[in-house]
């Protein structure tokens, strides 16, 4: 005899099992996804940190101040020589135009030094930058990365 082991409620064909609450937990449906990036990090040692803080070197503080100090003075020169075409004012002053002209040599001279002479400050940002071009990001899908 096929007789159901749990009582039927009234009215049921005969056999029928009866309804019982499906109960399944999020994580397992995969309702809620999760994606997970990850990157090797660059483990900065003290020293680098201190580089880092410390900031540019003194020399292209100086070149920039040199290069700007240049700009300000072709100005200057630029300004005397308009007045100087148009017949209000006599001849640019030569030693403005040398100051001018030094001022500009001086701060490309600075400049090319600072960039190709290698500071403690441009190598930690090089190695830096290096890890983090070679070193992949990697997505993980699920619960945990």
């Amino acid at each position: 005899m096929n007789q159901p082991t749990t009582p039927q409620p009234p009215g049921a064909p005969p056999n029928a099992q009866p309804q019982q609450p499906l109960q399944v937990s999020a994580a397992t449906v995969g309702v809620q996804p999760t994606i997970f990036l990850s990157q090797e990090p660059y483990c900065l040692q003290q020293v680098e940190y201190e580089r880092i803080k410390r900031g540019q070197p003194a020399a292209a503080s100086a070149a920039m101040n040199i290069f700007l100090t240049g700009i300000g003075a072709v100005v200057t020169v630029a300004a005397q020589e308009i007045v100087h075409l148009t017949g209000k004012a006599s001849a640019v002053d030569p030693i403005a135009l040398y100051s001018a002209i030094g001022t500009a040599v001086l701060s490309g001279i600075v400049w090319v030094i600072v960039k190709f002479c290698p500071s403690d400050y441009t190598t930690t940002m090089k190695a830096i930058g290096e890890h983090f071009k070679k070193s992949p990001v990697f997505r993980h899908f699920g619960n945990q990365p």
